[in-house]
Order: C-alpha cells, then structure tokens, then sequence
C-alpha cells in the first residue's frame, strides 16, 4: 500500500481548493467581500494519442483560442439552432409537445413516409 501511494504522490493535489476574496464595497459596518472558490487541477500528464486535430480544425482551433473573451457557446449547425427555435415556439403554441422533435421536422421538411413509420413503430411498441 505505501508503494503504491509513493508512487501516486506526484500526482496528488497540493492544495484541495483556491479561496480568493475580494473587497466589493466598503461600508460603515465593515467591508463586503465577493469570495469565489475553484477547485486545483489534478496533475496526470495525460496524453490521448487516439484523437488528433487535423486541417481546417486546428485552424479553426488556434482562432478560436485567440479570441478574447472566448464564447460560452459554439453554434456548429445554425440550420440545427433554428429548427430547434421553430419547435421550441411550437412547443409554446400547444402544437407539439416535448418528445415530437423528429416529428416537427417531418412535418416541416415534408418526410411523410419516415413520419408514418416512425408512427406505426410506436403504436406497435404500444399493442405489445
């Protein structure tokens, strides 16, 4: 047991968290203070040789690092966000309730044969 904690030591954590507060105000009863907490990264040296980054998004990559600040989110299919937008107000309309995603895309983009399908799967499922 003490080999193996030996060995792990490197990669143990020095410190369990970072506390770090920081006067907002300062008023006749004293100060007020903003703390914010974070907790350290744990050391492992961790390499994965499986994934690389190649072409178009290594450069896509390095610009993305440059921004400052960065995005919170990264819209990959705008196409994707607007249709989901579209279903949300549906949603809100009483047209179409949560689980009928892939049904509001059949409808909109006119997949009827997959829509029947699908449909006739789930009643199916529902007999057995």
């Amino acid at each position: 047991m003490e080999a193996l904690h030996r060995k792990a030591r490197p990669y143990l954590r020095t410190e369990r968290a970072v506390v770090k507060a920081s006067v907002v105000a300062e008023t006749p009863a004293g100060s007020e203070k903003l703390v914010g907490m974070s907790s350290n990264d744990v050391r492992t040296n961790l390499q994965v040789s499986q994934i690389t980054i190649r072409g178009s998004a290594r450069k896509w990559r390095s610009g993305f690092q440059r921004q400052n600040p960065q995005p919170a989110v990264v819209v990959r299919n705008r196409q994707s966000v607007d249709d989901f937008q579209d279903f949300d107000d549906a949603c809100k309309q009483k047209r179409y309730e949560g689980g009928q995603f892939i049904d509001f895309l059949a409808d909109k983009y006119g997949w009827k044969k997959e829509k029947e399908d699908r449909q006739n799967r789930q009643t199916e499922e529902e007999e057995t």
